[in-house]
């Protein structure tokens, strides 16, 4: 089975002859070519130049060949194009000013992806052709809920009490603001679909911060408006993930967004997850990013009992968060390498 069929599969909930294979983040800092690049461009250059995105892009899978590869970007470029300046610091992204009244959100603009981030889609271009069909490229925003959060606070890590008075108090902010980012949000995950993505991942990871009622009444609708609407624009071929960090007490309201797979941390088991899921909603997860700080004998045995509680049915293999930086090369090659000689009956035999 090649690599797309075999991603696209798991991600429609069939069976594969093993799970499909990538890592949040595993475009970036843990690799040395990455690093030898960012000592001559900086971040957000790097983001915008197709020949440097699509080269950090490949880099990870030149080594590892995972079965996806996932563009090189940051969910804040979009905010960017929407008119709130951006800068990147080692200690994170601002947003400066960030969006606190009703005249602020109104002085957004919804940008045309083919005007506003045509760089971005240069490179999905780009990463497509150069893989050639020996991998599935993967494109993605932030969730609305996210993107709200970084604008309401300026940017880097949020609270719930940074984010209350205007996210959840405030009824009319928080409609004005979710109806710019979800018309931000469907021409942008629209345009990645056309310009090459075979996936599409939203990234709603601060929305554990909320509880079950409160994703209900406040993230829930726009979060299931949008995928329905982009699944309306690039039809049913382009799966599309969910993931949430935090997200045990949500898997329930994750799995009724109308995404095609729920990817989840490692704060509850697989088999929880899969019973909770609605029936033919797929599975993605979740070995903790720190396992892999430990030895390569460590790294293999964990990957090989995720992959047992996975399955080869509905089920992708990745990492419950993003890479970490301090991650050895040697580690995500044991990982990788451990999805990929897994196979359910060798499996069930022994």
């Amino acid at each position: 089975m090649d690599p797309v069929t075999r991603f696209l599969t798991a991600a429609r909930g069939q069976t594969v002859d093993r799970p499909p294979v990538w890592l949040m983040r595993q475009a970036g800092r843990y690799l040395p070519e990455y690093q030898a690049l960012r000592k001559r461009h900086d971040f957000l250059t790097c983001c915008r130049t197709p020949e440097l995105a699509t080269e950090i892009t490949l880099q990870p899978w030149r080594r590892f060949g995972m079965d996806g590869v996932v563009v090189f970007c940051d969910i804040l470029i979009p905010i960017a194009a929407m008119g709130m300046p951006l800068t990147v610091e080692d200690a994170g992204p601002r947003l400066d000013p960030p969006i606190v009244t009703l005249a602020d959100v109104e002085r957004l603009s919804v940008p045309d992806p083919e005007q506003q981030v045509p760089f971005l889609l240069s490179t999905l271009a780009s990463v497509r052709e150069a893989v050639n069909g020996k991998a599935a490229v993967i494109g993605f925003a932030g969730g609305p809920w996210t993107l709200a959060t970084y604008m309401v606070t300026g940017g880097g890590m949020t609270s719930r009490e940074r984010c209350t008075a205007l996210l959840l108090d405030d009824a009319r902010f928080r409609a004005a603001l979710f109806a710019k980012l979800r018309a931000m949000l469907v021409p942008y995950l629209t345009a990645q679909a056309k310009a090459g993505a075979h996936v599409l991942q939203i990234f709603e990871t601060w929305a554990g911060l909320l509880s079950p009622i409160e994703f209900d009444n406040v993230v829930l609708p726009v979060l299931s408006e949008v995928i329905a609407d982009v699944r309306k624009a690039v039809g049913t071929k382009v799966p599309i993930v969910i993931y949430c960090g935090e997200c045990r007490h949500l898997v329930e309201q994750l799995g009724s967004s109308g995404a095609d797979v729920v990817s989840v941390d490692w704060r509850l088991t697989l088999t929880e997850a899969r019973l909770r899921l609605p029936a033919g909603v797929s599975l993605q997860g979740n070995l903790p990013p720190e396992l892999l700080l430990k030895s390569e004998p460590e790294v293999r045995k964990a990957t090989q009992v995720m992959c047992v509680e996975g399955g080869d049915t509905g089920y992708i293999a990745n990492l419950g968060h993003g890479v970490l930086k301090q991650t050895p090369v040697a580690n995500v090659a044991a990982f990788v390498e451990t999805v990929q000689k897994w196979n359910a009956a060798s499996t069930t035999s022994a």
